[in-house]
């Protein structure tokens, strides 16, 4: 536990994306609303049309791949003992359905993070990260807000 509490801060710290609040300390999406007011705001007394599109990924961390989350942790961390600890606590985990009684067959999980894994939020942003940087003209203005 001590190797994993002293390897806290090189994980929680990746150099995330400045605009990025989620499960981050003195962020939140009441933040990005208020950004996202204040850009909008802005645009408007600079005589600017202002475009919004809002994504909510669906189950989010039923959909981190496993085998890229393990790359992007160790291209961050460059510690090969993080990344296989964190990997043994993705790797073999099964699961099964019970409906009305009726119980599937068990699966092995490929994908996803552990729900309730108090590791699960911060493993979850490092996997986001790396989202592409908006390239826009040098005449228009245009920033991405992400919540």
């Amino acid at each position: 536990m001590c190797f994993l509490t002293n390897q806290y801060d090189l994980l929680n710290n990746p150099d995330p994306d400045p605009e990025q609040a989620g499960f981050r300390p003195g962020k939140s999406t009441t933040s990005q609303v208020l950004n996202l007011t204040q850009y909008m705001e802005d645009g408007y007394e600079e005589g600017m049309v202002t475009g919004v599109v809002f994504v909510d990924l669906s189950a989010a961390y039923d959909t981190v791949n496993h085998r890229r989350l393990l790359s992007k942790i160790l291209e961050t961390t460059r510690d090969t003992r993080l990344t296989e600890l964190i990997e043994s606590m993705l790797e073999n985990r099964h699961f099964f359905v019970d409906l009305g009684g009726k119980k599937s067959r068990w699966r092995r999980l490929r994908n996803g993070l552990p729900q309730g894994s108090v590791l699960a939020p911060l493993l979850f942003n490092i996997y986001t990260n790396d989202q592409p940087k908006v390239q826009t003209p040098a005449a228009s203005s245009m920033q991405m807000i992400l919540a």
